[in-house]
């Protein structure tokens, strides 16, 4: 059974080491809410604000990210394979040691995140904005031209 949590407020809470898989948790509001260790595989977060979440070491493969905002979230040694990250506003936000694999970050706003010694595989950075952003000891390697998912 899927968790419909559609635009419900879960700011604050301490949800860590839950599973979430599968999950609708679009437009929801998780502003400084404790993820970390938790597996969201295939979760929708599309439009759901983010803002200074703990997301540290989570499973968030083919998770939906589009147009959410994880301005400030930290999302260090996470998983996002073949994630969904575009337009997302990302500023200042810590995806250190992340993996990023077939990822779609197209229009997505890095301003001043830092994503250092991340893993940016046959990912598309398509008009993503990087100004500021740490990059230091990150693997980039094979950035696609255009995104399979737009």
């Amino acid at each position: 059974m899927r968790a419909d949590l559609t635009g419900a407020n879960l700011s604050k809470l301490d949800l860590k080491g839950c599973n979430l898989s599968a999950a609708c948790l679009a437009g929801c509001k998780l502003d400084g809410s404790v993820m970390r260790d938790s597996k969201f595989a295939g979760a929708d977060f599309s439009h759901a604000s983010l803002r200074g979440a703990d997301f540290r070491n989570c499973d968030m493969t083919e998770a939906n990210l589009r147009e959410a905002d994880l301005t400030e979230a930290d999302l260090s040694g996470s998983e996002l394979f073949q994630a969904d990250m575009s337009h997302v506003s990302a500023r200042r936000a810590v995806l250190r040691g992340t993996v990023l694999r077939q990822t779609n970050l197209d229009h997505a706003d890095l301003r001043g995140a830092n994503v250092g010694l991340a893993s940016i595989l046959e990912t598309s950075l398509e008009t993503a904005q990087l100004e500021g952003a740490n990059l230091g000891e990150a693997v980039v390697r094979d950035l696609l031209r255009e995104s399979k998912k737009s």
